[in-house]
C-alpha cells in the first residue's frame, strides 16, 4: 500500500507532542523502523523505537493468542519513564510518546490520538508500507 504523507508538516505534528514532560516521539513501523522523529533528549531515537516496537509487537501477539485483533494502545511505566503507544493507518504505522514520570498516562494517549489524527489527514511524499 502507498501512503502519502507531507514530510515537514509530519514532523511539525510530532514536534507539537513535545513538552510538558514529552520527550520523544516517533512515527514508525511495527518492525521498528523509523520515519520521523522529534526529541528533545539526548537519547537517541533508534534505542526507543527498537524498543516500543518490540512492545507493540508482544502486545499484538497476545492479543492474537487471546482472540482480540484490536490492540488499540499501549501504556506503561518504568521506574523513571513512561511510554504511550497508538496505531495509525490500521496498524501499519505507529506513533509513540516517551515521557518523564510527571505525566498522567491518559494525557499522554489524548497526544498521540491527536497526533495519528493528524498524520491520517496527510499529504505528500509517497511512502511505501
Amino acid at each position: 500500500a502507498t501512503v502519502m504523507l507531507k514530510v515537514k508538516q509530519t514532523n511539525a505534528v510530532l514536534a507539537k507532542g513535545l513538552g510538558d514532560g514529552v520527550t520523544n516521539v516517533l512515527l514508525l513501523k511495527p518492525n521498528g523502523d523509523i520515519f520521523a522523529a522529534a526529541s528533545n533528549s539526548d537519547i537517541s531515537t533508534e534505542i526507543p523505537a527498537a524498543i516500543l516496537s518490540h512492545l507493540w509487537r508482544t502486545y499484538q501477539a497476545n492479543a492474537t493468542i487471546l482472540n482480540s485483533t484490536n490492540v488499540q494502545s499501549v501504556l506503561g511505566k518504568t521506574e523513571d519513564r513512561q511510554f504511550a503507544i497508538e496505531p495509525v493507518l490500521e496498524g501499519k504505522l505507529l506513533v509513540a510518546a516517551l515521557a518523564d514520570s510527571t505525566v498522567e498516562l491518559g494525557i499522554l494517549r489524548a497526544k498521540l490520538q491527536a497526533i495519528a489524527s493528524a498524520i491520517v489527514e496527510g499529504g505528500v511524499g509517497k511512502l511505501e508500507l
